[in-house]
């Protein structure tokens, strides 16, 4: 208690000490130099003057100055564009969509793809069978039993927090079929527990503190595609 009193008394006594402090002058010889003969004393405003008056009396002209464009010369440009046009077609607003017509082409893989296989890369070239006839009208475009090939487009592993692993698969070339027709690929996905690895984070994560993260490691279900499996393309003939 003797102590509390001790230091509230110094602390009183301390304003009594600073208000006897007389700070020392500073010189400043660029102030003093180039501040000489500057007055403190600002001048009166003039508070009968007339804004309106905008309009500026000066002698001064303003000199014109125009935009000449440089004179660059690009031999890869004008090799290549010289005969390319600037002008873009007008769109076919009109175009009914509704009548587009698709051919399905139904086909199996030969071997399994997985993203669990660690030998499957994206740009594999990968085989199939066509499982039946297709026909524009009465004109058969590609036997049963055709066999072709496409693409591994994309192949994800599966990550953490549910997120499940994907397979797409494009570039199909079948026989005289133009590989630019055909509408999608074939994609594949596996199982997508990321609604329920949330749901135990933020459920019981918040109950028990630190569980939370234990949850987070829950991962997806790896993408497989079987050789039993039957897939379906779009092709627009």
């Amino acid at each position: 208690m003797i102590r509390i009193i001790v230091i509230a008394a110094l602390l009183g006594f301390l304003p009594c000490f600073a208000a006897d402090y007389t700070p020392e002058l500073i010189k400043d010889e660029l102030v003093e130099t180039t501040l000489q003969n500057v007055s403190d004393v600002y001048p009166k405003p003039n508070l009968n003057y007339d804004y309106r008056d905008t309009d500026i009396k000066t002698d001064r002209t303003v000199k014109a100055v125009y935009y000449k464009p440089l004179a660059i010369e690009d031999n890869l440009v004008r090799t290549h564009l010289k005969n390319v046009s600037g002008t873009y077609p007008a769109a076919h607003l009109k175009y009914d969509y509704t009548n587009i017509r698709y051919l399905p082409v139904r086909l199996k893989f030969f071997d399994e793809i997985s993203s669990k296989d660690k030998t499957r890369s994206e740009g594999e070239l990968v085989k199939f069978q066509i499982m039946q006839d297709v026909y524009d009208g009465k004109k058969k475009l590609i036997s049963r039993g055709t066999v072709g090939r496409a693409k591994i487009e994309t192949i994800s592993p599966n990550g953490f927090m549910g997120v499940p692993a994907d397979i797409i698969i494009s570039h199909f070339e079948i026989g005289e079929l133009n590989s630019d027709k055909f509408e999608e690929g074939v994609v594949k996905s596996g199982y997508n527990l990321m609604g329920l690895a949330a749901a135990l984070k933020y459920s019981i994560g918040t109950f028990i503190p630190g569980t939370g993260y234990v949850f987070m490691l829950i991962k997806g279900g790896h993408a497989k595609i079987r050789p039993y499996e039957e897939f379906e393309l779009k092709y627009l003939p």
